[in-house]
C-alpha cells in the first residue's frame, strides 16, 4: 500500500523499497495500490483501506 501523502516514508522511497522488493522476489511481485493519505491515514483513508483489503480477501 502505498501512502502517496506520506511525509514519514516518502512516496519515492516507498516506490524504491517495492522496486526492491520485487526485484528480490521476482516471482512473487507485488500488487500495489495508493491511497491519497499521509503516514497516519485518516478516517476516509481507513475506509479506503479496508475496501482495498477485502476486495483482496474475495
Amino acid at each position: 500500500m502505498r501512502q502517496s501523502l506520506d511525509r514519514v516514508i516518502p512516496p519515492a522511497l516507498q516506490d524504491r523499497m517495492i522496486r526492491e522488493a520485487d526485484e528480490a522476489t521476482p516471482g512473487n511481485r507485488f500488487e500495489v495500490f495508493t491511497v491519497k493519505t499521509p503516514h497516519a491515514p485518516t478516517r476516509g483513508a481507513y475506509r479506503e483501506i479496508t475496501k482495498i483489503l477485502d476486495g483482496l480477501a474475495k
